[in-house]
């Protein structure tokens, strides 16, 4: 092979591997796109930042649905029954996180709903959610906390108490201060 085809080939092979790397960039942003619009919908999180942030510590849509639905489960079942408003706000609310009649998180949450879960699970993801804070902002901290004991409490009212008086039981009470104990953040953090 002659100084001139050697040339060419070296720039062929130049240009292909370059071609592959631009292909491959292009796939890496596509799924960035395609998860990041995976996290909004489940999440109702609309800030870039966090969603991409959650997309860099790992974070999956059924990450992102358990951090969201086990709460909602922890509060419905902390006076030891669940009424039947309670489930149907569960349900409602994790349609509302994009859950799936014919997913396994769907699956997985009706069996919650059908008998009470360990507080095994509460403990697991407490101490998820402990860890995961340390790699948010004070601000993006504060979406979550404020979107999850928003919906605890609404979960809390929606078996509607005694007479309409006391919606919110004590032991619901109880899991709701334990859910805002976690999701404390000092306003202090600065920054990630």
């Amino acid at each position: 092979m002659s100084l001139d085809e050697r040339r060419k080939a070296l720039e062929d092979e130049f240009f292909r591997t370059k071609d592959n790397e631009n292909i491959e960039k292009l796939r890496a942003e596509a799924s960035a796109r395609e998860k990041l619009g995976s996290l909004r919908k489940v999440s109702g999180i609309s800030d870039e930042k966090l969603l991409g942030k959650m997309i860099d510590l790992g974070i999956s849509e059924e990450t992102l649905c358990a951090i969201r639905l086990v709460p909602m489960v922890a509060v419905a079942w902390a006076d030891d029954e669940l009424h039947a408003k309670e489930r149907e706000a569960i349900l409602k609310g994790a349609k509302a996180y994009g859950v799936e009649e014919d997913s396994v998180a769907y699956e997985l949450l009706n069996g919650w709903l059908d008998f009470k879960p360990p507080a095994s699970l509460l403990d697991a993801w407490s101490e998820y959610i402990a860890t995961l804070k340390e790699h948010l902002s004070y601000e993006q901290n504060e979406v979550i906390k404020t979107q999850i004991v928003d919906r605890a409490r609404d979960i809390a009212q929606s078996a509607g108490g005694f007479l309409g008086l006391a919606t919110i039981s004590e032991p619901e009470k109880k899991i709701i201060e334990q859910l805002e104990s976690v999701l404390y953040t000092p306003d202090n953090l600065s920054p990630l």
